[in-house]
């Protein structure tokens, strides 16, 4: 019994912070309708993220100080959230949004394929419908339909991939993050602190100080940062305490879910009925594991 209420609280973690990711992307669109680019809100966010966990770690006397091996652990995992983003808005750039979170969504496949031969896992009928079912839905939801694959850019595919490749060892990284007692508030601010550092390398220079940024975008970068990066990024890494990597990814596919729904009720955008079919399926995968407590341990 205890173990199960130990994955229900995994379980509740994952989906709150794949619904955040949901509603934060759909409401991404008014930051970019205010000329500010996807680059520059990942940058920026990563950033004030990092500086607000930051005060948030001294005012609750949270854990700052580690070890050399968890120094090298979490520059890796900064390294992993950098390469997520960077595959994705590249992907976006050479195909469109609904190849690339399409193909993002193929983190399951690589989760439990590391995990065959990592002896973690074995394969069988249930995982193998799991995974084609959750794919499939995922695409029908984001519309890949009606989209011509022969026209598609085959480099924007082959990094897509590897956005999805990214995401899995994400989702491996963190669990082996708790294995090694590092405390997820810990995980979370170096993960942010290590990935900004790298996005201002890459990409430097971006004026954060630019005038274009007014008080109003300012309040939408601190709203993200605090509602659509730290808090859903800290429930995610918090919820694979208790459940696996592969359950984690699937249930992560409610992220385009709830951004279908927000998108609807807010952005009145509509959605066809092979979207709602993708929806539905994606919702019956993560009923079907909440209801077999033994695929989430």
């Amino acid at each position: 019994m205890k173990m199960k209420r130990q994955s229900l609280k995994g379980f509740t973690f994952i989906l709150l912070a794949s619904i955040l990711w949901g509603i934060a992307g759909a409401l991404a669109k008014v930051i970019f309708n205010l000329s500010v680019s996807p680059l520059e809100l990942t940058v920026v966010r990563s950033i004030v993220a990092a500086v607000i966990l930051f005060l948030l770690i001294l005012a609750f006397k949270k854990p700052l100080r580690v070890t050399k091996q968890a120094i090298q652990f979490l520059v890796i995992q900064g390294i992993i959230l950098s390469a997520i983003h960077l595959t994705f808005y590249y992907s976006i750039s050479k195909t469109n949004v609904a190849i690339a979170v399409m193909l993002q969504c193929t983190a399951p496949i690589f989760v439990i394929v590391f995990d065959i031969f990592a002896n973690n896992y074995r394969m069988n009928f249930t995982i193998g419908v799991l995974l084609i079912i959750s794919v499939f839905s995922c695409s029908m939801l984001v519309g890949v339909y009606n989209i011509d694959f022969l026209k598609t850019n085959f480099a924007g595919i082959c990094v897509g991939i590897l956005c999805g490749i990214s995401f899995a060892f994400y989702n491996i990284w963190g669990k082996r993050g708790h294995s090694l007692n590092i405390n997820t508030w810990t995980m979370t601010f170096y993960s942010f602190l290590f990935s900004s550092i790298i996005w201002l390398f890459l990409f430097y220079p971006i004026n954060l100080f630019s005038d274009k940024y007014t008080l109003k975008i300012w309040a939408y970068f601190i709203f993200i940062g605090i509602f659509a990066t730290i808090l859903p990024n800290w429930l995610y890494l918090e919820g694979l305490r208790y459940i696996n990597a592969f359950p984690a990814t699937i249930i992560g596919m409610l992220e385009p879910v709830s951004a279908g729904i927000v998108a609807f009720m807010l952005l009145k955008e509509t959605l066809e009925p092979l979207q709602l079919i993708g929806m539905a399926g994606i919702c019956g995968v993560i009923l079907y594991l909440k209801k077999h407590n033994e695929l989430l341990e």
